[in-house]
């Protein structure tokens, strides 16, 4: 996923490092597409304004960014300023909790999960799905738009799921496995997440998802049976 979407990047003008633990795959990515191949994470990471991880899960992206035990690191690259734009398929909590352990260093995080395979990366239509405050998204918008095309391809989902607290906004983020673990799921309990669950699945109610519109069919069936036996109970 991340060697053609890098190669989007790079099309579009942008100055762009990669790194992979096999450094023959950084420099095959360099002869197909231009660019630069980091020799470590902070390398990869030294003098960016942004730093995009495409990677299994949230554990592996706080490996990644925050060293743990290890000094090569991509926050031991960044400066502050900096934005971390995750694109994987991460646990929010694991995102909040990333996001908390860079912010005393001046390190943004921005939640930016996306919906397509490989075709999708490749053609630049992946649908991608984009959390964090207002100002941070329109930093990383540009970067964004080189990924995704807006219709009849992918398209940016800029905060579409949000909840209002008295304090602050605070974005709700909903991704595919969430979705997956609700359809298992016969009813609502009184719960923090549930209660998230229920304003994301009222969000995607009045979304237009291209990619995967049946499997979102289904959870909103799913929602509305839900609903429905909380009504009649």
């Amino acid at each position: 996923m991340g060697n053609p979407m890098a190669g989007h990047l790079v099309k579009k003008g942008f100055d762009v490092t990669v790194y992979d633990l096999r450094p023959q795959v950084a420099h095959a990515f360099v002869a197909q597409h231009g660019g630069k191949a980091a020799n470590s994470l902070v390398d990869v990471a030294h003098g960016a304004d942004a730093v995009i991880t495409m990677l299994p899960d949230d554990k592996v992206v706080r490996k990644v960014v925050l060293g743990e035990g290890s000094e090569n690191c991509v926050a031991a690259g960044l400066a502050k300023g900096a934005i971390v734009i995750d694109m994987g398929t991460s646990n929010p909590s694991g995102t909040r909790s990333l996001a908390e352990a860079l912010r005393p260093r001046g390190i943004e995080v921005v939640d930016a999960p996306v919906m397509g395979g490989v075709v999708f990366a490749k053609d630049a239509t992946l649908d991608i799905m984009v959390g964090g405050q207002a100002a941070l998204v329109e930093r990383v918008k540009p970067v964004l738009a080189a990924l995704s095309v807006l219709r009849p391809g992918g398209r940016l989902v800029i905060n579409a799921i949000r909840k209002e607290t008295r304090d602050q906004s605070e974005l709700l983020e909903l991704d595919y496995a969430t979705l997956c673990d609700f359809m298992t799921w016969d009813e609502l309990d009184d719960d923090r997440s549930s209660r998230d669950l229920h304003e994301a699945l009222d969000a995607l109610e009045r979304e237009e998802f291209p990619r995967s519109a049946d499997i979102y069919q289904s959870v909103l069936t799913h929602w509305a049976e839900i609903r429905s036996r909380e009504i009649m109970n």
